[in-house]
């Protein structure tokens, strides 16, 4: 997979939620809300690799191939079918398919390591209050979820491990014949185009125009269907989990090329959406590489790809869950009604990463049974939320963070178009609560919401304050960042001492500047007098040359200044945070700076 150097060092920014949400910058927590674990960070305080290892995955697997891959492919699929009440005996079956002896090992290895992530949600689920489907019904407060992190980590594990087989799969030719083991295991080792309706926690496929009507990638697995049915999975996790409809599991999809579609438009439910909307909608939650309570990733190799959600969707994490969708390549569209592309809450961590191609982000509203009425008010429109009343708003979508959770979008290049619902006051569920919504880089409650486009003409519609070439950084509106690269020649040759094209951007006492690769974001600073801002270097590269520290040091300007040291000089490592001492005792100015490691970079500072 070719990622670009430049964009693998603007994921890194995802260490920026721990940090962030540790020093209390941006929106603080929901009022009356007890946190989660700080977003993003280990029980030290540090920043957590784990997140950026889910949005930069290097390929790997967890362990040498097992000396008898059907043996041991056998032992993972019954272990796996049992933990969900179901009896399998997939031997016979293992044999028939003939599957290439590589892929045999690795499919063990990649259900054993679900079977890891398996023993942290149980842990997970041993820890609370109370089930999960009551909590959600009657908003129950989790506390603390401490297996948070692990379940990062573990995700990590899963979608290294997934690329490593797709990479595979790539390598060698296609071998043996179609293997379902519903509910575990299914396996296309052709490519052909196949319709998908059951729910697989393990989903393996070579290639093909493929279209998948069934979790794809999300962990709330249906076991009620027939192995040749389609799944109906959860509509609402609050009265669903409770009544068996979908059970909580880990789940991974591989599909290494075509272009495939990923969920299905359909009339509502009566009694359920159908309370809500006559419009059509997709009609499960947690899909397309999505965790609740658990893990969830999506792989993807290329094509040109249709990814259709509902909520809690498309690389996205909720209750300590992880989800992951990752997209290589193709011209792509994404769509879903909220809480999506790239969304976490409640301590969960969501991440969508699309490494090329002109892709499009969107949401879509059905529309209201009954014209007129208020939110929340029977046939309001849109779909039901986990309290069981109608929920008209469209809101955090496009790298967006609630309630101590993180959400990251990355898009490495292309000419992609951006469209959100605009801001509005919202109360979530019956909280009482009223929020500002938002999108694109958004984060409240303690969540941190991160969005990066790499590279390419990219157009936006909905969030204010989001354009191409524009920079967003944490404020008391929003726990987020935002940065958009911009594209061409005239913005790549922008001389950031000179007067910069891109909007001036003010940074409040305790505000954050960053660092990474080549420049200093934002590059043009306004400051208030005897204000301190935050220098925070989330650079893992450091650039072509220099290593990873990062220095923010003042240049005097001898036509204006006369000679003596620099009147501000911030060293920071990789990872780390300090004040800019001395900015606060400045006189109102324009003052130039550069760093001393990268002397290539350089900035300038505002005065007011």
């Amino acid at each position: 997979m070719a990622f670009r150097r430049r964009t693998a060092v603007l994921s890194v920014v995802a260490l920026l939620s721990g940090l962030v949400a540790a020093t209390g910058a941006g929106a603080g927590p929901v009022p009356g809300a007890t946190a989660g674990p700080v977003p993003g960070a280990t029980a030290a305080g540090t920043a957590d690799p784990s997140l950026a290892a889910l949005v930069q995955p290097q390929a790997a697997l967890p362990g040498p191939l097992p000396a008898d891959p059907p043996a041991a492919l056998e032992g993972a699929v019954t272990a796996m079918a049992a933990h969900v009440g179901i009896d399998l005996h997939p031997a016979a079956a293992i044999r028939a398919a003939h599957l290439n002896p590589g892929l045999t090992g690795r499919l063990a290895l990649l259900l054993g390591l679900l079977q890891d992530c398996q023993k942290i949600t149980d842990q997970l689920l041993a820890h609370l209050p109370a089930p999960p489907g009551e909590m959600l019904l009657r908003n129950i407060d989790p506390g603390p979820i401490p297996e948070a992190p692990a379940l990062r980590a573990c995700a990590a594990r899963v979608e290294a491990g997934g690329l490593e087989t797709e990479n595979f799969l790539r390598s060698v030719p296609a071998e043996g014949s179609r293997l379902d083991l519903w509910p575990v295991l299914r396996v296309d080792p052709i490519g052909t185009d196949d319709t998908v309706g059951p729910d697989y926690m393990l989903s393996v496929d070579a290639g093909g125009n493929d279209t998948y009507l069934n979790n794809a990638g999300g962990n709330l697995i249906d076991v009620r269907a027939e192995p040749k049915g389609l799944a109906k999975g959860c509509s609402n996790p609050a009265y669903d989990l409770a009544a068996g409809r979908c059970v909580i599991s880990e789940a991974l999809l591989i599909d290494v090329a075509g272009n495939d579609t990923y969920g299905q438009m359909e009339a509502p439910v009566g009694g359920v959406d159908g309370l809500c909307t006559d419009d059509l909608l997709v009609r499960r939650v947690v899909t397309g590489g999505a965790g609740a309570w658990g893990v969830g990733v999506l792989i993807d190799g290329g094509g040109d790809d249709t990814y259709i959600g509902k909520s809690l969707s498309l690389g996205a994490g909720h209750f300590g869950g992880t989800g992951v969708l990752l997209d290589q390549g193709g011209n792509d569209h994404y769509t879903a009604i909220r809480l999506s592309e790239g969304f976490g809450t409640l301590g969960g961590t969501g991440v969508l990463h699309d490494a090329g191609g002109n892709d499009t982000y969107s949401y879509y509203l059905p529309g209201p049974k009954y014209p007129g009425v208020p939110d929340h008010s029977l046939g309001a429109g849109c779909a039901l939320d986990t309290g069981g009343v109608c929920d008209g708003v469209s809101r955090w979508i496009l790298g967006c963070g609630f309630l101590c959770g993180v959400g990251i979008l990355v898009d490495d290049a292309g000419d992609d178009t951006y469209e959100s619902a605009p801001p509005a006051k919202h109360e979530p569920g019956a909280s009482g609560i009223i929020r500002d919504t938002g999108s694109m880089g958004f984060g409240d409650g303690g969540g941190f919401g991160i969005f990066i486009d790499g590279a390419g003409h990219d157009t936006y519609r909905g969030m204010p304050g989001r354009a191409n070439g524009a920079t967003v950084t944490p404020n008391d509106k929003s726990q987020g960042f935002f940065h958009d690269s911009g594209g061409g020649a005239a913005a790549e040759a922008a001389d950031p001492m000179a007067d910069n094209p891109v909007p001036d951007n003010s940074v409040a006492d305790g505000g954050f500047v960053t660092a990474w690769f080549t420049h200093y974001i934002p590059e043009k600073i306004r400051v208030a007098r005897g204000s301190t801002p935050q220098f925070f270097n989330p650079d893992l590269y450091g650039g072509p040359f220099g290593g990873k520290r990062h220095t923010i040091t003042e240049v005097r300007n001898l036509h204006f200044d006369p000679p003596g040291p620099p009147r501000f000089d911030v060293s920071v490592d990789f990872g780390k945070v300090a004040p800019l001492t001395g900015v606060e005792k400045l006189k109102p100015g324009a003052y130039d700076f550069i760093c001393r490691v990268h002397p290539f970079m350089k900035g300038k500072l505002i005065v007011e």
